[in-house]
């Protein structure tokens, strides 16, 4: 949490307006959830971290200096591949058990909710217009775009 006080600037957490207070709450708990619960899940995908030291993000070079007051570990043996194979196999396992239908070239509109759950999708058709600005927007040029391919 040393580095998190120093690079936040959680410096209004006094008092009754003490503005920085359920952001700071927010911050602990999320730390917490990351270093146990989000950590085991993710071990219990098979999802890795590469041990390698991340002192670009320390800031200053000590504990109590601007930044990380210890190293993160962010790289993930097999790097973006790595993070996806597990998420691809569920839902290719859904796909074959009928109970997701994966549609390239739609967006969802529209959550339906069922007994406090997300119950199924609405969603449109994008048409040939749609994907250029959406290819537009995320600056990807035609020769870089492929509308066939899938990851699924």
């Amino acid at each position: 949490m040393a580095g998190l006080d120093s690079s936040a600037g959680f410096d209004r957490l006094e008092g009754a307006d003490g503005e920085d207070r359920y952001g700071y709450e927010w911050a602990k708990a999320y730390v917490h959830f990351a270093a146990s619960e989000k950590r085991q899940w993710l071990r219990s995908l098979g999802i890795r971290f590469f041990p390698v030291v991340g002192w670009a993000e320390r800031g200053g070079s000590l504990a109590h200096g601007h930044g990380n007051s210890v190293p993160r570990f962010h790289i993930v043996w097999g790097t973006g591949p790595a993070i996806l194979a597990p998420f691809i196999k569920k839902m290719r396992s859904f796909q074959e058990s009928g109970t997701v239908v994966y549609r390239p070239r739609h967006r969802v509109d529209h959550l339906i909710m069922g007994d406090n759950h997300v119950a199924g999708v609405e969603g449109s058709f994008l048409l040939k217009v749609q994907l250029r600005e959406v290819k537009q927007a995320i600056g990807m040029n035609r020769s870089r775009f492929n509308t066939k391919q899938t990851m699924f």
